[in-house]
């Protein structure tokens, strides 16, 4: 089985072991958590591949509850209202949903800002903090990069590797100063090539010593480059903002990969809302 079915099969479990916890609760819990899970595929407007499979399993987890599959069903086919209304729900449970809503929005590699803007209100809606919801979407975005950055320097040769690796240790320095977030994220790098002692040598150097601006362009396939700028925009927001500076390097680095400056503004406007709601 390969390790993207894996993940899958992990999140159908989760939302199949998050609705057996409840089967007991009142009827409105139940028809709640499966309005805001269902929603949140949703989110964008689009209901993504990776994310079919988990509707599916909520589909099938509530035969046996047709009051709440009711709620599901309108849900679906009714146009969109994403008002949230407030509910008596324990931590425990709430984060259980809040852990199976974030699963299904990061299937697709990305985060939305409608999705975090929902995560947001459904989370208000228990009466968590906003703190929480937000160093839930922090780890949840850690651990999604990190898993992208394994997929991408499996896909490129040594050359690639020293060029991705340069851009992200002058990227995350560019401000002339790493929040903890970002250090992170570098040491989560460093893991990945610390095999490779010569090319991580070259690195440490050239970072001192070789300017973002100068940095050659490079081609890579389009979804790579998608790939390389979102994993950039997610290490500059753990810290829940984009500066100006950060946004600047993003700019150089799409330029860099010849990205389309749509498309770039597109991406920045997108990292910049994840914790604006």
């Amino acid at each position: 089985m390969s390790k993207g079915n894996w993940t899958s099969r992990l999140i159908e479990q989760n939302i199949i072991n998050l609705f057996q916890r409840i089967e007991g609760k009142p009827l409105v819990l139940r028809q709640w958590v499966a309005e805001v899970i269902g929603l949140i595929a949703l989110a964008d407007k689009v209901i993504h591949p990776n994310e079919t499979p988990y509707l599916i399993t909520l589909f099938r987890v509530l035969q046996q509850d047709s009051e709440t599959l009711k709620i599901l069903h309108q849900v679906i086919n009714a146009p969109k209202n994403t008002t949230v209304m407030p509910i008596e729900i324990s931590q425990d449970i709430g984060e259980q949903v809040l852990f199976c809503m974030l699963s299904i929005c990061v299937s697709d590699r990305e985060l939305h800002q409608e999705e975090s803007s929902y995560l947001e209100k459904v989370n208000r809606a228990m009466g968590f903090p906003k703190e929480h919801i937000h160093r839930l979407i922090n780890t949840t975005l850690h651990e999604l990069n990190l898993k992208s950055a394994y997929y991408l320097f499996c896909q490129l040769d040594r050359k690639e590797k020293y060029w991705l690796m340069l851009v992200i240790v002058k990227s995350v320095y560019a401000s002339h100063q790493a929040e903890q977030g970002e250090l992170s994220y570098l040491n989560d790098i460093y893991q990945l090539i610390g095999g490779d002692s010569q090319l991580l040598e070259t690195i440490k150097h050239d970072t001192l010593h070789r300017p973002l601006s100068e940095l050659a362009s490079i081609v890579f396939p389009h979804s790579v480059s998608k790939q390389v700028l979102t994993y950039l925009s997610y290490i500059f927001i753990s810290n829940e903002k984009l500066t100006q500076q950060e946004i600047k390097v993003l700019r150089e680095v799409g330029f860099a990969l010849n990205y389309d400056e749509g498309k770039l503004e597109a991406l920045i406007t997108s990292a910049q809302k994840v914790f604006s709601a």
